[in-house]
């Protein structure tokens, strides 16, 4: 049970309490669609890159987690300024991070003014220069159902996904398979089962995948561990259940602070520090063990032929030692060629990127990559 409550609160931080001032000139547009215009190419992957241009040139996105619809601010969302405030620090990329229930509250009924709104959050990442990548499903609180619609809360929340999410997921492709700006779809955040299940997770992706390559062949499509962050070592987990395919990325959410050896036990569950609950700090520096729990899904993935990608880490305001974890995470993904989103861009809770006032953190370039 400690697993479960260890890996809520990272999906579950900030979000929509934080509202920054919007333009009058950038309310959302009357109709439906993504806002047309050139960007610079669809991305792709390969078996060492999370993602290329159509040349093979190598792209690492690093960038922040964003949330762009509000349920208690229909209709509002981030300006175009904040997205280029984000560009010009020297990020290239945003994860919208986006609530089932917000979108499709009764089945096959698409709500509008959601749509809208997101439709005016990847225009304005693409106006500001920043690649998006689209967090379809968000699962979040106990089980990961407090925003799966109602009537979708079927079983636990992968049979709930599995069974009554394709049609949304479809949808999302459909509206943006010919945005370049969107560099992938990333269909569902931290499955989660109890105990462990990662094949049982994999077939459910697989069949995902297939809905949504139904509509959209070639987009990048990430692929998360249960939880996000468990262990596929050894006979945990068959990568092989994904289908295979091209354009596949595994995606790690590492917020993982030492005191093991490598971060998790036998079962796979996690052991040692984690900084999920935006209290807990990095007690030792010990970049070694944070390298051994990172090879656990480098080397699973890199033997299936997958890319890796991180699509969270970060550490609460406040928690010891905060600045060195950020410098040894940072030192250590840069080692292997990572990007990554941080956990969050801004919010109440203690990932904030950003202050009350919207202005940055003071260890925000700390974020990029560094020079060797």
């Amino acid at each position: 049970m400690l697993l479960i409550c260890a890996l809520l609160l990272p999906t579950a931080v900030g979000g929509d309490s934080w509202v920054s001032p919007i333009m009058a000139e950038d309310r959302p547009p009357a109709a439906g669609g993504p806002v047309s215009g050139p960007f610079p190419a669809v991305l792709h992957s390969t078996r060492t890159d999370a993602f290329v241009d159509p040349r093979g040139r190598p792209l690492r996105l690093v960038g922040l987690n964003v949330v762009p619809v509000w349920r208690n601010h229909r209709g509002r969302t981030w300006s175009l300024e904040s997205y280029r405030r984000i560009r010009a620090v020297g990020f290239n990329v945003v994860r919208l991070v986006l609530y089932w229930d917000d979108f499709e509250p009764r089945r096959g009924q698409w709500d509008r003014s959601s749509l809208r709104t997101l439709d005016l959050a990847v225009g304005r990442a693409r106006a500001a220069g920043l690649y998006v990548i689209l967090d379809m499903i968000h699962l979040t609180g106990p089980g990961g159902l407090e925003r799966v619609p109602t009537w979708a809360r079927t079983g636990d929340s992968v049979a709930a996904v599995e069974r009554n999410g394709a049609g949304y997921l479809r949808m999302l492709a459909r509206r943006y398979r010919d945005e370049a700006a969107v560099a992938a779809y990333d269909p569902v955040n931290e499955f989660r089962r109890w105990p462990l299940d990662q094949d049982g997770v994999l077939r459910a992706y697989r069949y995902l995948i297939g809905q949504i390559r139904a509509v959209d062949p070639e987009r990048v499509i990430l692929v998360q561990p249960s939880y996000g962050d468990t262990s596929v070592a050894g006979n945990l987990a068959d990568l092989a259940n994904l289908g295979g395919g091209s354009n596949l990325v595994w995606s790690l959410h590492d917020y993982f602070a030492g005191g093991d050896d490598d971060g998790y036990d036998r079962d796979g569950g996690q052991a040692g520090a984690y900084t999920w609950d935006g209290r807990t700090g990095y007690q030792v520096s010990d970049p070694a063990a944070l390298e051994r729990h990172l090879l656990v899904h480098l080397e699973k993935a890199r033997a299936a032929g997958l890319p890796v990608w991180v699509g969270e880490f970060g550490i609460g305001e406040g928690a010891s030692n905060r600045d060195r974890w950020i410098k040894d995470q940072i030192r250590l993904f840069d080692r292997y060629g990572l990007g990554r989103a941080w956990w969050q861009y801004a919010g109440s809770g203690p990932f904030s990127a950003t202050n009350a006032d919207g202005s940055w953190k003071p260890w925000i370039r700390a974020l990029l990559p560094q020079s060797p």
